[in-house]
């Protein structure tokens, strides 16, 4: 869908983005943190459990948001823009 679109994704992203479009602190996090982000030219790769429900059996996904990177570190829940910086530019 359009999501996919947004300035702040990219299928290149090292830190995956799990979210649902229904989830209301993915929309919080999509307005206040991702927005202004992806300004700054963050990025994170989109991966919608909601529309596939694949995404979170293959990388055990229990709720929404979660950042992780594959391999690697993960966050769950709302991040701060702050914690979200930190986080992405780790691996950059």
């Amino acid at each position: 869908g359009t999501a996919t679109n947004a300035p702040y994704f990219s299928e290149d992203a090292k830190v995956m983005y799990f979210y649902t479009d229904s989830c209301h602190w993915c929309i919080k996090e999509k307005n206040e943190v991702l927005t202004p982000l992806g300004q700054e030219g963050y990025k994170v790769k989109p991966m919608n459990v909601g529309e596939n429900q694949d995404l979170a059996k293959k990388y055990n996904i229990t709720g929404t948001p979660t950042f992780m990177v594959e391999g690697g570190e993960r966050v769950e829940g709302f991040q701060t823009k702050e914690q979200l910086k930190a986080l992405l530019d780790k691996y950059k």
